[in-house]
């Protein structure tokens, strides 16, 4: 969404709170989230004022722009700050702890000074670096008795200033699944600079849940939307090109190719069965802001049909 779009939807948001005689106070940090979000491409985290839900349709002008605009992003959350969050821990968890954290954020540092003095800008070398380096941790941690609790999830949601610091902590000190191993990896890749989106694939149209997490980046090189699921540390592909989710789903070929390395990985199967991405799947995401818009993707017909049915009567 274009800055003087942003701005004519707020303004307009404003003058019909106002003229509906309600008291419209902008509190501190709604008001810095909107400053942010107007001039410099922050995350949208105030109230959503309309919610649209919009399901694609294969091959038409909206998939299009939804597959190679760089716009159709979500930012998420707030840009990360990996210093301030291991002052903030410094001396509140083991000391073990804090090494990990430190190790990593080294590792992502190296890389990301490497990766960008070999290239002129954000190469897709950069964001598959990225995707290993998170993966390692994954992986490292899948035997961790330490997984996350309640008093975890407690200190994530409590803090939204940090709320993306936490997942990486967690990524690297306890055994993780896709939702924070997802939010770590699109954390450490806007802080690079990328383009991000968090998308879900929910099992049942009638429940449209995340039942398994991934991402997109926007690839500067490819001048396209490119998927990436970091627990299998994978990139679909077909003929050398990378691809989007709403692509990788309609290629038998590599949908097939990625359900192999999940099977390979074992954890989702009594979930999802041999395969996690199946054409009779829905893959959803968000695109944030005080008009937020949902965009919904099958390539089942049959599925796509009963999908605009529930949203027309209100699901």
């Amino acid at each position: 969404m274009s800055r003087s779009i942003k701005l004519v939807l707020l303004l307009t948001v404003s003058l019909v709170v106002l003229s509906a005689g309600s008291a419209f106070i902008i509190k501190r940090d709604a008001a810095i989230n909107i400053f942010a979000y107007l001039f410099f491409d922050g995350p949208y985290t105030s109230r959503t004022i309309r919610h649209d839900k919009i399901v694609l349709e294969p091959q038409t002008d909206l998939y299009n722009s939804v597959v190679f605009n760089p716009d159709f992003e979500d930012p998420h959350w707030f840009s990360i700050n990996l210093n301030s969050l291991k002052s903030k821990l410094q001396g509140k968890e083991k000391s073990i702890e804090i090494r990990n954290f430190v190790s990593f954020i080294d590792d992502y540092n190296t890389l990301l000074s490497k990766e960008l003095k070999a290239s002129s800008g954000l190469s897709d070398s950069l964001a598959e670096g990225m995707m290993s380096l998170v993966n390692a941790q994954f992986r490292r941690n899948r035997d961790n008795k330490r997984q996350i609790s309640s008093a975890d999830e407690g200190k994530i949601f409590a803090d939204p200033q940090h709320h993306s610091e936490y997942f990486i902590w967690y990524l690297v000190n306890r055994k993780t699944a896709c939702g924070t191993v997802g939010e770590a990896t699109l954390a450490l890749m806007r802080k690079a600079g990328f383009k991000t989106r968090l998308l879900g694939i929910a099992n049942d149209p009638k429940s449209i849940v995340y039942n398994h997490v991934f991402l997109e980046y926007y690839s500067e090189e490819q001048d396209k939307w490119v998927m990436m699921d970091p627990m299998i540390n994978a990139i679909p592909r077909s003929s050398d090109q990378s691809l989007s989710v709403l692509e990788m789903l309609g290629d038998e070929k590599s949908r097939s190719r990625m359900n192999d390395m999940w099977w390979k990985l074992g954890d989702y199967e009594g979930l999802f069965g041999p395969q996690v991405y199946r054409s009779d799947r829905v893959v959803f995401f968000n695109n944030a802001g005080p008009w937020k818009k949902t965009y919904y993707f099958t390539v089942d017909d049959k599925i796509r049909s009963t999908l605009k049915g529930l949203i027309a009567a209100g699901g």
